[in-house]
């Protein structure tokens, strides 16, 4: 339950991060417009105004001031050069008395920045409320010059509700578009985000189950992106571990018929020999057996030991200078032993130039052991088997080749591998030769591997002439 809390907390999360950069995006981008468009309209209606009052002052200049005082040219022109049909006009003297208004009655707004800018000669503007009438305008000031001189001030006043009722219009129209857009994208996030999040979901249902055991489920693949990809790997990791868990199963089934065995024939003769009436010879030949059991049951549960410590990484290596003729005389006498049992043409090979190297001795004969092993298992009699030490300037070469049953080609790549039992009914319990392998990369080397079916198979272990634990002597 706490999990798919969390599973929903991520959604959710991720859903609300989304709206989050959406609202913030859609507030910027909505400031920066009203911005730049309250900036584009105030320009505009800043300009057409002040082109209207620099054309009376203008005006005033070019074709008037020269014919009296400011006072009389206006009363003598009337209003020929300073009406605007869009704009209240005013025009002071140059002590910012108000001479003239075209609406007849005082501007409350006592400070007249624009007037005393432009009565220094430079226009101005302001934008402000009259609070009589709550009128939002802008005002221009220009200077009325006669002989170069500034002889007063026109002052166009005009109102800005139409601007403001305009850009309360785009606004909304902003808001709306910009809402409706903010909303599809959040409903596309949100879709998107669980479709995301749905494949990952299915992935810790399947890794749910695998956990309870089950693990021949697989995750849908719904696309083909990295999503796609991690559940495609997903399910190869569970038919990998399906596989190697089928491989265990048969591992303990094969183990447990391999102890059985010899486990059945001691009690067998435990039972015989403890009768008194058993004749002494057959006693000999049931003790002897016994111990030759006894022997097989040792050689099993070390094996058995020796993989768990390999597959723990808890195996202890004695790494010393080993001598090959230590090697040859050790290998000889096993396969002598063997022979005996088993009738097998046998040869050893070495030249006389091989050199000591850099190994676990006892290791190093289990190995050869192995190999032996399972040439005489899957040999049959008269059948040749050929043991040889070889070496380079870096690698000493263990080979073992024999002209037995061989190993089927889709089996070679498996069958170093951990748990694995061959098709043919004399396969064992599937870890010798994995131990093998284990043992040549301990000593820097590895196991190669090359068989035809019915002719026979070749064994090389490679180990490193100095190598310790894998890593090369200095």
């Amino acid at each position: 339950m706490e999990e798919r809390v969390k599973q929903r907390s991520i959604r959710a999360s991720f859903s609300k991060s989304l709206l989050l950069i959406l609202g913030l995006t859609y507030i910027l981008t909505l400031a920066v417009l009203l911005s730049f468009v309250r900036g584009y309209f105030y320009t505009n209606f800043y300009n057409t105004l002040k082109g209207q009052v620099q054309y009376s002052a203008d005006y005033y200049e070019d074709n008037i001031a020269t014919a009296g005082s400011l006072i009389e040219n206006l009363y003598a022109e009337q209003d020929s050069w300073w009406r605007s049909d869009e704009a209240r006009v005013q025009i002071y003297d140059t002590d910012s008395m108000l001479i003239l208004d075209s609406q007849a009655h005082l501007v409350p707004n006592s400070e007249l920045l624009d007037v005393k800018s432009a009565l220094k000669g430079v226009a101005e503007y302001q934008i402000f409320k009259i609070s009589e009438t709550n009128e939002h305008v802008m005002s221009i000031s220009t200077p009325l010059i006669s002989t170069g001189k500034v002889i007063g001030v026109i002052r166009y006043i005009a109102s800005l509700e139409q601007v403001d009722q305009n850009l309360k219009n785009i606004t909304s129209l902003f808001f709306l578009i910009g809402g409706i857009i903010t909303a599809v994208t959040a409903l596309i996030g949100i879709i998107m985000s669980k479709k995301l999040i749905e494949p990952i979901t299915e992935l810790t249902e399947t890794a749910r189950r695998m956990a309870k055991g089950q693990y021949n489920v697989k995750s849908p693949v719904m696309s083909n992106d990295e999503i796609g990809t991690l559940s495609q790997t997903f399910n190869y990791m569970t038919s990998e571990i399906s596989k190697k868990e089928e491989l265990k199963n048969e591992f303990i089934s094969s183990v447990s018929h391999e102890l059985r065995t010899p486990l059945t024939a001691i009690k067998g003769w435990a039972v015989t020999l403890n009768d008194p009436a058993t004749d002494p010879e057959l006693m000999v030949a049931g003790l002897e057996i016994i111990e030759q059991e006894s022997d097989r049951l040792k050689a099993m549960v070390n094996e058995l030991l020796d993989f768990s410590r390999f597959s723990s990484g808890k195996i202890d290596m004695k790494f010393n200078w080993v001598n090959p003729a230590n090697l040859k005389g050790y290998i000889e006498s096993f396969a002598e032993g063997r022979k005996e049992r088993e009738p097998r043409k046998f040869s050893f090979l070495m030249d006389d130039s091989v050199e000591s190297f850099m190994g676990d001795e006892n290791r190093i004969k289990q190995i050869f052991v192995n190999l032996i092993d399972n040439a005489f298992k899957f040999t049959e009699a008269n059948d040749s088997i050929q043991v040889e030490i070889s070496q380079d300037a870096q690698f000493t070469y263990f080979t073992v080749c024999d002209t037995g049953l061989g190993i089927a080609l889709e089996e070679i790549p498996k069958v170093r591998e951990k748990f694995y039992k061959g098709k043919h009914s004399k396969s064992s319990s599937g870890i010798g030769l994995s131990i093998v392998d284990e043992i040549a990369r301990l000593h820097g080397g590895n196991l190669k591997i090359e068989s035809v079916e019915g002719q026979g198979t070749v064994m090389e272990v490679s180990v490193h002439r100095e190598v310790h634990y894998g890593k090369k002597i200095k």
